[in-house]
C-alpha cells in the first residue's frame, strides 16, 4: 500500500467512475489548482470551471494559463475552517511547489520512510497568508455553489478544514475526488479515517477502495 503504480484494471474503472461522475456535473469546483493541469480535460467536457489556487506567483501563472478557457475562473485563496486568520504556507522544492501546504512535511514526505525518497522533499520558504473559508470566498465573489456540483479538493493534507470551512457551499457537492493519506504524509494533515467518518456523515459514499498510502478515492451521494 504504498506508492505503487494501480493495475491497468483499477486504473480503468477509476478512470470510467471519475468520467461518469464529472459528465453528470453542472460545473466543477478545483480546490489545490496549482498550474490548472486539468483545464483541458474540463474544457472537452463542457464543464465551468472554479479553480482555488493559495499561492501567489503559481496563481499569476493559472491566470494566464485559462486565458484560452473562457469558461474558467480561478481565485487566489488559503482556504480552511477559519475566516481572516493569518497562517504560514510552506512551499514546497518539488514541482514547482506542487506539495506546498499549511502543514510542514511528515514522515512519510521526508527521510527514511518518504514514499518519494528520490523527490528528496522538502520545504524551501514559507509565506504568512491570510486564511479564507469556502463560504466567505463563495460570498465575496458573488459565486453560486449549486453550480459547482464536482469538487477536486487536493489540499496537502488541508482537505478537512476546507469542507468544515464549506458549511454552507457543501450540500451542494454531489461527487467529490479528494487527496487521502493513512500515514503522516504532513504534520497534523488530516488522515483517512478522520476524513472517511466525516464523509460518510455528510451522506457520501465511497467509490473505490483505497489501494495506496497516499491516495486519490472518489466519494458520491444522491
Amino acid at each position: 500500500m504504498r506508492i505503487a503504480k494501480l493495475s491497468d484494471e483499477t486504473r480503468a474503472l477509476r478512470t470510467a467512475r471519475l468520467a461518469s461522475a464529472l459528465a453528470a456535473a453542472r460545473g466543477v469546483l478545483h480546490l489545490g489548482a496549482h498550474l490548472g493541469q486539468e483545464a483541458d480535460t474540463y474544457a472537452e467536457a463542457g464543464k465551468p470551471v472554479i479553480w482555488v489556487e493559495a499561492q501567489p506567483e503559481i496563481f499569476a501563472r493559472l491566470e494566464e494559463r485559462l486565458r484560452d478557457f473562457p469558461n474558467q475562473r480561478a481565485l487566489c485563496a488559503v482556504l480552511g475552517d477559519v475566516e481572516g486568520k493569518t497562517v504560514r504556507f510552506n512551499v514546497s522544492n518539488n514541482m514547482e511547489g506542487i506539495s506546498s501546504s499549511i502543514f510542514a512535511f511528515g514522515p512519510y514526505s521526508e527521510g527514511k520512510q518518504s514514499l518519494w525518497p528520490k523527490l528528496q522533499l522538502h520545504m524551501v520558504g514559507a509565506l504568512d497568508l491570510p486564511m479564507t473559508t469556502l463560504d466567505a470566498l463563495f460570498a465575496r465573489e458573488n459565486i453560486e455553489a449549486r453550480a459547482y456540483d464536482h469538487w477536486i479538493v487536493d489540499l496537502q493534507g488541508a482537505e478537512l478544514l476546507a469542507l468544515q470551512g464549506a458549511r454552507e457551499a457543501f450540500p451542494a457537492c454531489r461527487s467529490l475526488l479528494i487527496e487521502v493519506s493513512t500515514e503522516d504524509v504532513y504534520e497534523g494533515g488530516v488522515r483517512w479515517p478522520v476524513l472517511l467518518a466525516f464523509l460518510e456523515a455528510q451522506g457520501f459514499t465511497q467509490q473505490w477502495p483505497v489501494e495506496r498510502l497516499h491516495d486519490d478515492i472518489l466519494f458520491t451521494r444522491d
